[in-house]
């Protein structure tokens, strides 16, 4: 069975489209519109459920969708999200503030455009509530209460925690918050203090290696280098070596892969295996393509088309992620099938149907805080669509040579520019029959290494003078665990 084949045959599957977390993937396989955000959106504020509410209001806003019931649900969220008592500062749940959740964030920004709830939405409190808390605590966390002074953390403070922190800071200031540059320049030192490890990041201080969410840490870092390029001017090269070593240089007998041929939760501690990471990695593999090593590129194209070495696609569905009787996917091993995942098993096998050459897929790099899943907001309509009745796909391309294998075979084509392309392909799928460049690649995508001009680095000496903090001095020895949680 082709992969295009495949796909379809899973995308049959899948009965509800108008989820949360679905619904982007709908629109993307041409099973929904995107009208669809309406009643998601009104769905999730009816159940008063406004960490979803301000998840789908910040997908309209991905895609570039308005209407006036996202308005009417935008002025709701911002009216009835609840605060803590003690800062203007969102609750990400009843219980208190989840890193995962910084898309409530987006409200303060939302405020200014609608001129509602201004008072209520008072970024500078919100911020100084939540730094000050962040930046007395010996270690990164995942949740907290900032009026009960409760905090979660598990392992010593783990590495995604860190990349999180600074997606946190940088989402303020992308809100306004201009003072957030410091904090992102703390979260980073700290990231590369305390967790790396020669040529990769580990997990945790008590346990260090191999883990699974080198994804969401990739992405949170880029975001933050668009806005701080002379802090983070180095970021691209640790995050390069990372991968590559994590993923690439041994091909399946990379870390990551844990003998599997699909992502692992930790290596060599939990050998859980996953589809969120397993999508990320094929994601994050084409963003970073263009810079990595001559070896890697090899190994990455060696994987795809499965030269001496299983195909990735064949590695995905011969996993214990994919049943064959069913056509659906799961979260992991020991989880269940649903159509949440088998909507994201379609787009990690989109992902290895794309086959990187002179030219390679264009990532856009989008880290909301809407979730543990990042591909979530990746693969939307704006970059990527998939029609198999009309034999099309939407890609957003860097130009020179590309190949598909959505048929039997490998069809490679020459694109002049870089842009988002609607591609017609025959009724095998192996042949093209028409390329459209449709749009530019407006947005984040990862960019070659620059140096950074002397003023620049004058800032990044200052920066660091300036935002050193005795947290980071103090190092693991003072790292305690508080009250544990579920990895």
């Amino acid at each position: 069975m082709t992969i295009a084949e495949q796909i379809w045959n899973s995308l049959q599957t899948i009965t509800n489209w108008k989820e949360v977390d679905t619904v982007l993937y709908g629109i993307a396989f041409k099973k929904i519109d995107a009208t669809a955000l309406d009643e998601v959106v009104t769905n999730e504020a009816d159940a008063k459920n406004w960490l979803n509410v301000a998840k789908a209001l910040t997908r309209a806003e991905i895609i570039g969708y308005s209407s006036p019931t996202i308005e009417e649900k935008t002025k709701e969220f911002l009216s009835n999200c609840p605060f803590f008592s003690s800062a203007k500062l969102p609750k990400t749940s009843t219980e208190g503030w989840s890193n995962w959740g910084h898309c409530v964030l987006n409200g303060y920004k939302w405020s200014k455009q609608l001129n509602w709830e201004t008072d209520r939405w008072d970024v500078s409190n919100g911020y100084e509530a939540l730094y000050k808390f962040r930046f007395k605590q010996p270690a990164v966390y995942w949740f907290c209460n900032i009026d009960t002074g409760e905090v979660e953390r598990l392992f010593g403070g783990r590495w995604h925690q860190c990349g999180m922190l600074i997606s946190l800071w940088t989402k303020f200031m992308e809100v306004g918050e201009g003072r957030a540059w410091s904090a992102v320049n703390m979260e980073w030192n700290n990231l590369n203090q305390n967790y790396w490890k020669n040529d990769h990041y580990i997990y945790a201080p008590e346990w260090p290696d191999w883990e699974m969410r080198f994804d969401m840490v990739a992405t949170n870092i880029i975001k933050a280098y668009r806005l701080l390029p002379h802090i983070l001017g180095d970021y691209i090269f640790r995050i390069k070596i990372d991968l590559e070593k994590r993923l690439v240089l041994s091909l399946w007998n990379s870390p990551q892969w844990g003998g599997y041929k699909v992502c692992v939760h930790h290596y060599a501690g939990n050998m859980q295996r996953r589809l969120d990471p397993t999508m990320g990695a094929w994601m994050i593999l084409h963003a970073f393509y263009r810079i990595m090593s001559d070896k890697a590129k090899r190994n990455i194209r060696t994987m795809l088309l499965g030269e001496g070495v299983t195909k990735a696609s064949d590695a995905i569905l011969e996993s214990e992620l994919f049943d064959s009787a069913s056509n659906r996917f799961r979260r992991a091993n020991d989880d269940t099938w649903s159509d949440e995942w088998t909507a994201k098993g379609c787009a990690a096998l989109f992902y290895t149907a794309i086959v990187p050459n002179t030219g390679a897929l264009a990532i856009p790099i989008i880290s909301e805080g809407t979730g543990t899943a990042y591909p979530n907001d990746t693969f939307n309509p704006t970059h990527f669509e998939f029609d198999y009745l009309n034999r099309t796909v939407k890609v957003p391309l860097y130009a020179g040579k590309v190949g598909f294998q959505f048929g039997t075979k490998l069809v490679e084509e020459v694109f002049p520019f870089d842009g988002i392309y609607k591609i017609t392909f025959s009724q095998d799928w192996n042949s093209i029959l028409q390329k459209t460049k449709v749009g530019d690649l407006t947005g984040l995508y990862v960019e070659k290494p620059r140096l950074p001009t002397p003023m620049e680095a004058l800032l990044t000496t200052f920066g660091t003078m300036m935002t050193a903090f005795p947290i980071y001095a103090l190092g693991k020895t003072l790292i305690k665990k508080t009250k544990e949680s579920v990895s």
